[in-house]
């Protein structure tokens, strides 16, 4: 049978190649899940996974492309999802197969503010930017009861993968509103996997409010998409005369849509208002992103939908105003001081990142060098639609509108990341066009470009998600530690650790939390070497400074790591102060195991 379906697969017979694309799949999922057992999370190096994944893993995923270009080539579309699928699975539920726990130290934090939810029925806007938009979390906190914390911490650890499928649906909708080719529609879904690397996908605000993001553009571009010669937006005669010179020579060139029916628009529309709203309630950025697409279509009359860019402005100002206002008065000067600073903003999200480990600095440099030229594949693409006569003003103005938020602020020097998030679902219809620019029968040639763009592609995704992994993973033995220090803690204790990267407030997220890489002296503290005394004087005023009774100084491989890698300290320095303080008669020792150290200070 195998033989007879590889027969029928090489000669394009549909219902015998269709049985050897399964087969290929099954077996390729099973190679891969089979290969992840070999790897050793203890021989993580600088360059993170892919140094320790199997070259059998590699060569799985790569196997998935290869059937799914064939499957281009033979124009199998129903054979299409269950590779975008499992490609899905093979490329963000690699940490689910090779860690215990959650990777990235936020995950942690949202499940602390979760909990703290659940625990007290309050949301208070005082104690840091999340509880000012809470959207999100209420809606965990919702579901909390029906999973127990301990199981929190597991469902944290499939959410990116539940959220990459979630997202199929809207992203399906977005390409096909600006093609009808079938395999343009299904690469570009594929291309927005394959270059998903900014890992903001894991249980937290960004990853639910993106959801909704690509929700509404579908929604607009799909049911509210418009003839702009029949807009009835911004119809001023100046308008009306630059919009008509410009429509002259792009207004008729876009795919036509259907006229809906009116039940159908205004379930719409009720899901976009519903969708909208979550967005502004549960995350600072996403709505203005938002915000900037609706813009850039409703000025160039793309959509009948024209009050939408005002309702979500309303949406946000009201949010701003009355439930954000805590966090906004706070912080309204640095909010302030950072718009119109393209340059800052930029900076803060380039040249801030260019420092720490060799290894490290290779995963920057290449993250760079990779969005760099994913961008000009969909300028190519753009161009390529020009020269057939199509112009996708509509997909364009999307692909571009988020640039804009670069002169709002830097966003913790994550601006850039968050600007390629939003424009990539676009981006990815304009890089599809440019593998597969004909719009007709591929070529073989065509099909083996497709296939070695994404062995490409899915080399760079291994390589940029998970180069951090020594940095961000966390072992047993430092959730273990974890559940000590809060063991011991009270609310008279300072918690402290050394550097960023600690899987910790998923418990008493209210207690004080401090890490030592973000105090002023820092750096002055790590050119010498570490010293006792002074490092217990240190913790003993920052206790004071609280008004608690002693510090807890949690400190574990993993907070190392992360230090070395992106530069916070000399290598091993941390170790060092680890040692100098557990050999001081002044400190007491409540939990070794492992690299794990858990050291109390009183003042």
């Amino acid at each position: 049978m195998l033989l007879n379906s590889l027969r029928d697969w090489v000669k394009g017979s549909d219902a015998g190649g269709d049985v050897f694309h399964y087969i290929t799949l099954a077996a390729a999922a099973l190679v891969w899940l089979v290969a992840l057992q070999r790897v050793q999370m203890s021989q993580l190096t600088d360059v993170g996974l892919i140094r320790v994944l199997p070259v059998a893993s590699f060569l799985a995923i790569s196997v998935v492309a290869l059937s799914f270009c064939v499957c281009l080539l033979r124009a199998r579309e129903p054979l299409v999802v269950p590779h975008i699928v499992l490609l899905i699975v093979m490329l963000y539920a690699i940490p689910n197969v090779v860690e215990a726990f959650p990777r990235v130290s936020v995950t942690y934090r949202h499940i602390g503010i979760v909990d703290y939810i659940d625990r007290t029925q309050r949301v208070v806007p005082s104690i840091d930017a999340y509880f000012n938009w809470p959207g999100f979390f209420i809606l965990s906190a919702l579901l909390k009861p029906l999973t127990g914390l301990e199981n929190m911490l597991q469902i944290a650890a499939w959410a990116p993968l539940f959220f990459n499928l979630l997202y199929l649906p809207p992203l399906f909708t977005i390409a096909s509103s600006f093609t009808q080719d079938r395999r343009h529609i299904w690469l570009a879904c594929w291309c927005f996997y394959l270059a998903n690397w900014v890992n903001q996908d894991y249980l937290s605000p960004q990853a639910f409010a993106l959801f909704f993001y690509l929700v509404v553009l579908a929604l607009v571009i799909r049911i509210f998409r418009s003839s702009p010669t029949t807009s009835s937006g911004y119809n001023s005669p100046t308008n009306r005369h630059w919009n008509d010179r410009l429509l002259a020579a792009v207004g008729s060139r876009e795919m036509d849509q259907e006229e809906q029916p009116p039940a159908i628009k205004m379930a719409s529309m009720v899901i976009i208002i519903l969708a909208s709203a979550a967005a502004v309630a549960s995350h600072q950025l996403t709505p203005f992103a938002l915000l900037a697409g609706l813009v850039a279509i409703i000025l160039l009359r793309r959509t009948t939908a024209s009050g939408l860019a005002l309702l979500v402005a309303v949406l946000c100002v009201t949010w701003l105003e009355f439930m954000a206002i805590t966090y906004l008065k706070g912080n309204i000067k640095s909010l302030v001081d950072s718009v119109g600073e393209l340059g800052g903003n930029v900076g803060a999200a380039t040249i801030s990142r260019v420092q720490g480990t060799p290894g490290h600095l290779l995963i920057v440099k290449w993250s760079f060098v990779m969005t760099a030229l994913f961008w000009i594949a969909a300028g190519v693409g753009v161009l390529i639609r020009i020269k057939r006569g199509r112009w996708d003003v509509t997909c364009a103005c999307l692909a571009v509108a988020p640039f804009s938020l670069m002169f709002l602020q830097p966003y913790g020097g994550e601006i850039l990341l968050r600007v390629y998030l939003f424009a990539l679902p676009f981006m990815s219809v304009f890089v599809a066009v440019l593998l597969a620019p004909k719009g007709e029968e591929l070529s073989k040639a065509r099909t083996i470009a497709i296939f070695l763009a994404s062995a490409v592609l899915i080399f760079s995704f291994l390589l940029l998600r998970y180069g951090n992994e020594k940095g961000i993973y966390f072992p047993e033995t430092e959730i273990a530690a974890m559940n000590r220090l809060y063991d011991e803690a009270s609310p008279r204790s300072l918690l402290v650790a050394a550097s960023p990267s600690v899987p910790w407030k998923f418990r008493h997220y209210e207690y004080p939390h401090e890490v030592m890489s973000e105090w002023d002296n820092w750096r002055k503290l790590t050119r010498r070497p570490p010293k006792a005394n002074v490092l217990i004087e240190l913790l003993r005023e920052r206790a004071m400074r609280k008004g608690k009774a002693e510090a807890l100084l949690i400190i574990t491989a993993t907070q190392n790591s992360y230090a070395e890698m992106f530069g916070l300290a000399p290598a091993s320095w941390i170790t060092r102060m680890e040692l100098a303080l557990s050999e001081s008669e002044r400190v007491d020792t409540l939990y070794e195991r492992g690299s794990s150290v858990l050291l109390r200070v009183e003042p």
